[in-house]
């Protein structure tokens, strides 16, 4: 019998490794399956063909041995093909998925996921999280790293997470360095501490933080079933929820943008109103009730 053979292109750099060799009786004729042993031992019957595939995902960097010998229906066996490749270490992905997660109510204000110049969202002083995706290509945990600037490149803070599972979702809590009415920059990246090697750094998100919220509440008046709302000397108003209050039974709450509103009157007997400002801090509520 003759020796076993694989084709397919060497492989190098843990990202090319290729996810199966493909093995070959290498012109015997009375081959029914191949034994081989790379992290693993392996049985597999000859196809019509004279192949046999063997799936390969390395699961660490490093260097393997792949080791391959053929056998015939009464077991005897060929001399032994070998093939000895590395795996390098791969850094991790950039990461993906780049947004703040607020906690989500009714008078939450929409905000993109990750923008830049006058798209960049506002956040107020409540609890937000800078999250994205972060994937290890060699599989192990990974170290997520979240990195705070101001606009001009000054740096605040930098945070890093224990070691996650690869392809997980991972929260940062906001940085507490924050300055009233300042923007800043964030961006993350993922760290394989196991084999010493660092992802790239995503690209920049930018948001502002606007720590100072409206004071009084909202003016309010009505006529027949029209609703007008103003600032009532409020800065920086940029629109108003308004329906019935919450945890009261009702039409759901509803959303005008502007620094000024005419909206259909409700038709619940109790009419909650707030004010908010460009980052989504509330006014005390103004209320209107039906006679």
């Amino acid at each position: 019998m003759s020796a076993a053979i694989y084709s397919g292109s060497d492989p190098v750099g843990g990202v090319d490794v290729p996810d199966e060799f493909k093995l070959s009786v290498n012109g015997a004729h009375d081959v029914v399956g191949f034994r081989a042993t790379l992290y693993g031992s392996y049985d597999l019957p000859a196809g019509e063909d004279g192949t046999a595939t063997l799936p390969f995902t390395p699961w660490r960097p490093g260097q393997y041995t792949l080791e391959v010998v053929t056998y015939d229906r009464a077991g005897n066996l060929s001399p032994a093909a070998r093939h000895t490749f590395t795996v390098a270490k791969s850094p991790p992905d950039v990461p993906t998925g780049m947004t703040i997660l607020v906690n989500q109510t009714p008078l939450t204000l929409p905000r993109p996921n990750c923008a830049r110049g006058e798209d960049r969202p506002w956040y107020g002083p409540g609890a937000a999280y800078p999250t994205a995706r972060f994937v290890n290509r060699d599989g192990g945990p990974i170290v997520a790293r979240f990195q705070f600037q101001t606009l001009d490149g000054e740096a605040v803070e930098e945070k890093t997470t224990v070691p996650q599972y690869s392809g997980a979702y991972t929260s940062m809590e906001m940085t507490d360095k924050l300055q009233d009415g300042q923007i800043y920059r964030w961006r993350a990246r993922g760290e394989d501490t196991v084999n010493e090697v660092n992802g790239e750094w995503s690209a920049w998100c930018e948001f502002g933080y606007d720590a100072v919220g409206p004071k009084q509440p909202p003016a309010l008046s009505v006529s027949g079933e029209s609703m007008t709302l103003g600032p009532d000397g409020n800065e920086g108003i940029t629109g108003y929820f308004y329906g019935a209050p919450p945890g009261y039974p009702g039409t759901a709450i509803r959303h005008v943008e502007g620094r000024e509103a005419t909206v259909t009157l409700p038709p619940d007997e109790y009419v909650a109103v707030f004010a908010h400002d460009r980052a989504g801090n509330l006014s005390p509520v103004a209320t209107y009730i039906r006679n």
